[in-house]
């Protein structure tokens, strides 16, 4: 950092603790504000500008401390950079160890509040940008991979039977087959896959399927104004669902936590699954 009488005027302490831009390293800043998402597309801004004058605490001079990009100095007047991160490269700015302007330009990035990997900032103040750490963003590419990898194959050694049950607890008819049912799972464990390997070991989906089955084969029902279930064919009442919470949802929570519960989702298993062979079995014509 170029030192003026205003600037710059860290401790020694300060500064051996702050991260340096060595030479032949290059390293990349991405904005935080130069991009956003609409309808699942990424679209930049032209660019964003970073200020170059900043107020930080030194610990050791126990003193606030106005630091700045300083590009150079003349007749003790300084002269500052203008900084941009450009949308056109992806929000991105790259700094050389190779260049003396980069050095300076990134010792002041990094001490400043507006570093999101400045773990002296200010909190109060919004972070504009964020170091990229290369192996810490190839560490998630690859765990990433590997839990889609983990996914994909879940879905491929899963039975049709429990991938139907499955598609089923995430909103599909009932009708489903389980070739249709493999190829739904399979996007929701590419798109999802931690999210997905989490649902496949949870016990609710089955339970999630048997609610849906019951209702499509008008065993049970619920009524939105009451918000409660029923038996269909007696008309008594299973249980209350409290109201801003999913009904499948409150209901699955209901047999897995009430007494009453699993007698009831005992009697809807032994319902679906007779009404399922029921449906399996061919009528034979009449003579």
């Amino acid at each position: 950092m170029l030192k003026t009488k205003e600037y710059n005027n860290l401790s020694e302490e300060y500064l051996k603790g702050s991260r340096r831009l060595k030479k032949d390293e290059s390293v990349v800043l991405r904005s935080l504000n130069a991009s956003s998402k609409k309808n699942g597309k990424t679209t930049y801004n032209n660019s964003v500008r970073i200020p170059n004058v900043d107020t930080v605490y030194d610990p050791n001079l126990d003193d606030f401390v106005q630091i700045a990009a300083i590009r150079s100095v003349q007749n003790g007047a300084p002269r500052f950079f203008s900084i941009f991160f450009e949308g056109s490269r992806g929000g991105n700015l790259i700094l050389s160890g190779n260049s003396n302007s980069d050095r300076l330009v990134f010792d002041f990035l990094w001490n400043s509040n507006f570093n999101k990997n400045n773990e002296n900032r200010d909190t109060a103040i919004q972070p504009l940008f964020e170091y990229v750490d290369p192996e810490k963003n190839a560490a998630i590419g690859y765990n990433l991979f590997e839990e889609k990898a983990k996914a994909m194959q879940a879905v491929i050694l899963m039975k049709d039977s429990d991938a139907i049950d499955f598609a089923i607890s995430r909103g599909q008819n009932t009708d489903i087959t389980g070739m249709r049912a493999k190829e739904f799972l399979g996007k929701l464990a590419e798109s999802d896959p931690v999210g997905f390997l989490q649902m496949s070991r949870s016990t609710d989906k089955t339970i999630k399927a048997n609610i849906s089955k019951a209702v499509e084969r008008g065993i049970i029902r619920f009524d939105k104004r009451q918000h409660q279930y029923f038996w269909v064919g007696t008309g008594s009442p299973i249980t209350r669902i409290e109201r801003g919470v999913d009904h499948i949802d409150g209901m699955v929570n209901f047999i897995l936590t009430k007494k009453q519960g699993a007698e009831v989702y005992t009697e809807i298993e032994e319902q679906v699954s007779r009404n399922t062979v029921a449906a399996k079995t061919p009528q034979k014509l009449k003579k």
